[in-house]
């Protein structure tokens, strides 16, 4: 069985510098807001939230039939929600409100699972515009599980989100040393560098075996594929 992955809407809006940011309450009615979002998908309350809480672009993408389905499979499988801690939270204002990108660990009857949200805030009110859960959990196989995970790199490719990459450790070789094909590339922020070689923080989205083997090496380097 696949990851539950839903609600994948994206709303695309132009930056306006003129909107008053206030991070710090952002930041509370965000989290309130996820824990909510989880917590009613997963004790039965699916309808309300897709009534009160969705946005209207999601509901034109996701019929309420696929969203009781979901919310479901959810529960089925991880049980209710009972709390979740933030990992981290961005901001983006727009010509058509805030947008917040939203990072969290969610602890779920059954185990854990990362959620990521983003919502968007116009005229004081939030509406969810992107809802993902992910944990081994969810999966049948879980040798299929992938989680998001920031890795430092060096002398790498140039690579961009979204495209699939090569994952190699180097050692004291010549040679560096292949760990993993067909890696996804999730975000990217490079130094500011004029050398074709880059480093900086990528999140990949790796297996629990891609996780066990960058371990082992010092420094990690990615490979366009």
């Amino acid at each position: 069985m696949k990851k539950l992955r839903f609600l994948l809407v994206t709303v695309v809006v132009a930056c306006s510098p003129a909107f008053a940011l206030d991070y710090d309450k952002a930041f509370s009615e965000v989290e309130k807001l996820t824990l909510r979002l989880g917590q009613m998908m997963t004790d039965g309350r699916e309808a309300e939230v897709y009534d009160s809480l969705m946005h209207e672009a999601v509901k034109e993408k996701v019929p309420i039939d696929n969203f009781h389905s979901i919310a479901s499979k959810l529960s089925k499988k991880l049980g209710r929600l009972k709390s979740i801690s933030s990992n981290r939270l961005d901001l983006n204002p727009t010509k058509d409100g805030l947008l917040a990108r939203g990072i969290y660990v969610g602890t779920f009857e059954r185990g854990k699972a990362d959620i990521s949200i983003i919502a968007l805030n116009s005229n004081g009110q939030w509406s969810v515009t992107r809802f993902n859960a992910n944990s081994p959990l969810l999966y049948d196989d879980r040798s299929e599980y992938k989680r998001r995970v920031e890795v430092y790199v060096v002398d790498s490719d140039f690579v961009l989100p979204g495209q699939k990459v090569v994952l190699m450790g180097k050692n004291n070789l010549v040679e560096d040393e292949l760990l993993s094909e067909s890696i996804q590339v999730l975000r990217t922020r490079w130094k500011v560098s004029i050398s074709d070689r880059k480093e900086g923080f990528v999140t990949l989205a790796l297996s629990e075996k891609d996780q066990e083997l960058i371990k082992k090496f010092k420094d990690i380097t990615l490979r366009k594929q």
